[in-house]
């Protein structure tokens, strides 16, 4: 990730992209992480009936 801010500086440089395109890849990666909180379950916590079997 350390590349990141490098990409993001240069693409601000460029005239034909510039804040369009970081702005671009700021809504790609939010609906990504929207995507990932989406398919996987927010918690796994146990049942009470199964709590004597979890682990702390």
């Amino acid at each position: 990730m350390l590349a990141l801010p490098t990409v993001i500086g240069w693409l601000l440089q460029q005239p034909g992209l510039g804040f369009t395109a970081v702005m671009g890849m700021a809504v790609v990666c939010a609906m990504a992480e929207l995507v990932v909180a989406l398919i996987g379950p927010l918690r796994r916590i146990s049942t009470p009936d199964r709590w004597s079997e979890s682990e702390l």
